[in-house]
């Protein structure tokens, strides 16, 4: 029988610096997150969704597009 198992960690990120790649629904949770934890993050995707956009304007977020 297979069993899902999770590595669970905790960090403190107030003032660290994070990377996200990705601009999709996933990433925005992601970014989302980190962002709540403190940190500032750089999100790299070829294509931003409107929710990373939206994160960006209010928090500490860098937006980088490229492939």
């Amino acid at each position: 029988m297979d069993v899902e198992r999770h590595y669970l960690i905790a960090l403190c990120l107030r003032g660290k610096r994070g990377i996200v790649v990705g601009g999709g629904p996933v990433a925005a949770r992601k970014v989302q997150g980190v962002v709540e934890a403190g940190a500032k993050v750089t999100v790299v995707a070829p294509v931003m969704g409107e929710r990373v956009r939206r994160i960006a304007e209010e928090g500490d977020v860098d937006l980088v597009e490229r492939s």
